[in-house]
């Protein structure tokens, strides 16, 4: 399984508890992975239920994509997510928020290649 690690400090968990709906949609839990040969202890969100017909929005995939190009994730993983369906968000204040977060986020790393 391919991933990115972030560190969240802890005055920021509860924003994120609530981005996640932690204990509505998701759920916690602790796990341990290896990084660079070495474990790591770290915390993860898991969803309650799978919806196996359920399709991101465009604005999340490209947020996920954003984020495993930055990340050098492998390319055969990046094509897979590229390969994943989405959807249009009708909420248009949302998705243009955050796809220009994916942009600006894109940008950045570009720049710091």
């Amino acid at each position: 399984m391919l991933g990115v690690v972030y560190e969240v400090a802890v005055s920021e968990k509860p924003h994120l508890d609530t981005a996640e709906t932690l204990g509505v949609g998701y759920a916690e839990r602790e796990a341990t992975v290896q990084i660079g040969g070495r474990s790591l202890d770290i915390w993860l969100y898991y969803a309650l239920e799978i919806d196996a017909g359920a399709v991101p929005y465009d604005w999340y995939k490209a947020l996920v994509l954003s984020g495993a190009k930055e990340h050098a994730l492998e390319s055969g993983y990046i094509r897979m997510l590229e390969a994943v369906a989405a959807k249009p968000d009708a909420d248009t204040l949302r998705s243009d928020r955050h796809f220009s977060l994916a942009k600006a986020h894109h940008i950045q790393a570009d720049q710091a290649r």
